[in-house]
C-alpha cells in the first residue's frame, strides 16, 4: 500500500505537468471513434453507467481520471487507473460478476475489481484519439425515464471546474486550462439524468448524436 501511494503520488503529479485531468468516467463506442465521458459528484451514477456500457460493448477507458492533451489541436485522451475500478457494496450488488478486495476509501468500504478478469475484451488500454467527444453530467434521481438534454458550456463550467485540478491557477498549469476548455469548445455537452433501468440507459446513450 506504502508502494502504491508514492508510485500514484510521483506518477500523477509528473503526468499533471503535461495533461489535463477531470476525475471522469470514460468509455468508447462500439465503433471506438466516439469517446463518452462521464462526469458528475460523489453518487451522481457515473461508474454504474459506464459499467452498465461496458456490459453492453462500450470498450471501457477509465474510472477515475481523464488524462488528456492536446496534439495538433485533437485530444490524445488516456485513463488512470487502467483497467481497475472501484465500487460502492450497494454499486456491486447490480454487478454479481464483480470481485475483488475490499479497501476503504475516505469514508466509505469499496472493492476494487480489476475489469481484465470480467471484461478483458472491452477495455481500451491505450491512448485513443476519438474522431467525437460527447460530455455528460450525471445526476442521478427519481427520474422516471433516463434522458439527456444538450447544453451549453456556460451551464456546465462549474461541473467541470470542481472535477479538475488547479482550474484558477493557470500559471501552474496552463495546459490544463487550454484543454478543458478546448473540451468545452468542441465536445458535445449534455445533462444526462438517470432511471433505474440499465437497459433504458444504454439505449439513451446509443442514440446520442
Amino acid at each position: 500500500l506504502v508502494s502504491r501511494y508514492f508510485i500514484d503520488h510521483y506518477l500523477l503529479n509528473f503526468l499533471f505537468t503535461e495533461w489535463a485531468m477531470l476525475h471522469a468516467s470514460c468509455v468508447l463506442d462500439p465503433t471506438g471513434r466516439r469517446l463518452i465521458i462521464l462526469m458528475g459528484g460523489h453518487n451522481s451514477g457515473k461508474s454504474t453507467t459506464a459499467l452498465h456500457l461496458a456490459r453492453a460493448g462500450y470498450p471501457f477507458l477509465a474510472d477515475g481520471m481523464l488524462l488528456m492533451r492536446l496534439c495538433s489541436a485533437r485530444p490524445v485522451v488516456g485513463g488512470y487507473p487502467v483497467g481497475e475500478v472501484k465500487l460502492r457494496d450497494d454499486v456491486l450488488s447490480l454487478f454479481p460478476e464483480y470481485t475483488g478486495q475490499t479497501v476503504r476509501v475516505r469514508e466509505h468500504q469499496k472493492t476494487v475489481v480489476d475489469l481484465r478478469a470480467v471484461h478483458p475484451d472491452r477495455l481500451a488500454e491505450s491512448l485513443v484519439v476519438p474522431s467525437a467527444v460527447q460530455l455528460c453530467v450525471v445526476e442521478r434521481g427519481m427520474h422516471p425515464a433516463t434522458d439527456a438534454m444538450q447544453v451549453s458550456a456556460s451551464a456546465i463550467v462549474d461541473d467541470v471546474t470542481a472535477s479538475t485540478v488547479y482550474w484558477n491557477y493557470p500559471s501552474q498549469l496552463e495546459h490544463n486550462t487550454a484543454a478543458l476548455h478546448h473540451l468545452l469548445r468542441n465536445a458535445s455537452l449534455y445533462r444526462l439524468r438517470l432511471s433505474t433501468d440499465p437497459a433504458e440507459i444504454v439505449a439513451t446513450m446509443n442514440n446520442l448524436i
